[in-house]
């Protein structure tokens, strides 16, 4: 993840997702400007830490659910192989390998992840959201299976 960002088992062995490049800190002169502005962010600009972009949201284009099992694929992959799938070059070069190429295979990092782990996770970075699992249950399912 970003140097900014991590993901924490707080209480109850429940995750918790920080991304603090997304966090701001508002005072009472910057909360008064917000709440003139129309616009938080620049017209096509990205929030978000690329290297965990779906690509229709490198794309600008609307995002579902779909996109957030996106995320957690880029995620899953990051702790089978320890590195990123998506994270060479400039931030332009990342936008165009999300968009246009497949990731190297887990199998040349982890040759000790399951076949079935990581047909999973090559399922959820599906470039084609329509391909992707539709529902993040499916997911759960599916990764149950193989434990």
């Amino acid at each position: 993840m970003s140097p900014f960002s991590a993901i924490l088992l707080a209480s109850r062995n429940q995750a918790k997702v920080l991304d603090f490049g997304l966090a701001k800190a508002f005072d009472a002169e910057a909360e008064a400007e917000a709440a003139t502005a129309t616009e938080l962010t620049q017209p096509g600009g990205i929030v978000g830490t690329l290297s965990y972009m779906s690509p229709e949201q490198a794309l600008d284009k609307p995002l579902d659910h779909r996109s957030d099992i996106f995320s957690f694929g880029v995620v899953l992959y990051e702790m089978i192989t320890g590195r990123l799938p998506f994270a060479e070059g400039s931030s332009q070069e990342i936008l165009n390998t999300i968009v246009n190429k497949n990731p190297p295979s887990i199998a040349r990092y982890n040759v000790k992840a399951p076949d079935e782990l990581i047909r999973i996770v090559n399922k959820m970075l599906e470039k084609d959201r329509e391909l992707r699992y539709q529902l993040a249950h499916e997911v759960c399912a599916d990764l149950q299976s193989t434990a």
